[in-house]
């Protein structure tokens, strides 16, 4: 399994050089509020296997706040925020607290995308050099490689960074930056997760459409879905930002206050803030056919034939557009994507038979090898073992 979503799973962690820290010591930010005592949820239920599971999480992580929902077709079944948004007020999350989501960003990118494809707007087959004429990209890259992650090019996000860059950098840089490094194999003929991908795929959207990205989304995407709580910037609402590994002052150590950066360096690759609720009813949009044609979904989930992955061993090709197919160690299948920033972790994960989806939000950006997916698979695991996982995990009516 590490061989094969390990890359993804980094997702934005690594935006560009990570700053230092050093020994310097810290309050002990995790416990300077009171402890929250929710009401318990009854004995044997789904919320009681969900709000287990979430404590083990909290405690085990070191997280000060996560959010979860479990929906189906986009209703919730279970949703249950613990922690806190915020330590420096002690502001406890709650089910419609925003966080950022990194990389499940590039769901949204590639939706965009394939909805221009469908409109007849552009071809995911012609090379990425037909609509960004003004960059030296490799005529042999097409916008399909950029959405399976088969082109090549190296991840911005793990390039030395230049002066001042958490304040934003302009796009032609982030992409003149891309196109000047050497590409890591030839396109098309290996798989190797890369950020650069997405944020590409946002500057072609412009290009495309000749409005931003960002307007590209809020009117032929979140609105058409119906999400009211997604976008570029952090809310008044949002869960604050809190790092283990990357602290906004550095030498820190312990939690800490962690950095935002500016929403120009994720871009379309993982600047995204939202909330569990908005999620699960992007799930149910996609695979409703409300966003693109169900045809075109399909394409969107299905991973291109096997590949042999950058340094590695021949292998089923481990990434669709925008989602992850395989899901080991799961009662029933799911397809997923998870994100990170320098402050928060995110999951997203979808069964396509049904219309289950789990969303899991958090303000750490939690340093284990594929953050998240051991914790939502235990999730869907014990949601489908409850006495509602029939109703919750069964296969829609005929």
């Amino acid at each position: 399994m590490k061989t094969i979503h390990s890359a993804a799973a980094s997702g934005l962690a690594l935006l560009f050089l990570l700053m230092p820290s050093g020994p310097a010591a810290a309050a002990d930010l995790l416990n300077s509020c009171p402890p929250l005592t929710p009401a318990p949820s009854p004995a044997g239920s789904l919320g009681e296997a969900v709000d287990t599971l979430a404590a083990l999480e909290m405690r085990q992580q070191g997280l000060p706040g996560m959010t979860i929902e479990i929906a189906r077709r986009g209703i919730p079944v279970y949703a249950r925020a613990y922690g806190y948004a915020d330590l420096a007020s002690c502001r406890p999350a709650r089910i419609e607290t925003p966080y950022q989501i990194g990389s499940v960003t590039k769901q949204f990118t590639a939706a965009a995308i394939l909805q221009l494809q469908q409109a007849g707007r552009l071809s995911i087959d012609r090379p990425v050099i037909t609509y960004l004429s003004g960059y030296a990209l490799d005529p042999r890259i097409t916008l399909r490689m950029l959405l399976n992650q088969t082109s090549g090019l190296v991840d911005y996000t793990t390039l030395p960074p230049p002066p001042g860059w958490l304040n934003g950098l302009p796009e032609n840089t982030i992409l003149t930056t891309i196109v000047a490094q050497p590409l890591q194999f030839t396109p098309g003929s290996a798989y190797q997760y890369s950020s650069s991908n997405s944020f590409i795929l946002g500057a072609v959207i412009e290009a495309v459409t000749s409005v931003s990205y960002w307007d590209y989304l809020e009117r032929h995407i979140l609105r058409r879905a119906g999400l009211t709580h997604t976008g570029p910037t952090q809310s008044p609402l949002a869960a604050s930002p809190y790092t283990y590994t990357n602290p906004a002052v550095p030498g820190t150590t312990g939690l800490a206050e962690g950095l935002i950066p500016d929403p120009s360096i994720y871009f379309s690759a993982g600047a995204l803030w939202s909330t569990v609720a908005d999620l699960a009813k992007w799930d149910a949009a996609l695979r409703d056919g409300a966003i693109i044609s169900r045809r075109m979904f399909h394409e969107m989930v299905t991973p291109p034939p096997s590949i042999l992955p950058f340094q590695g061993a021949p292998v089923p090709a481990p990434y669709a557009m925008g989602w992850l197919p395989e899901s080991p160690g799961a009662v029933v299948p799911v397809i997923w994507h998870n994100g990170q920033t320098l402050a928060y972790t995110a999951f997203n994960a979808l069964r396509l038979e049904n219309g289950l989806s789990v969303s899991v939000l958090t303000n750490v950006d939690i340093q284990t090898d594929i953050p998240l997916y051991p914790f939502t698979i235990d999730l869907i695991n014990a949601v489908c073992a409850s006495p509602e996982g029939p109703r919750v995990c069964g296969e829609d009516e005929p």
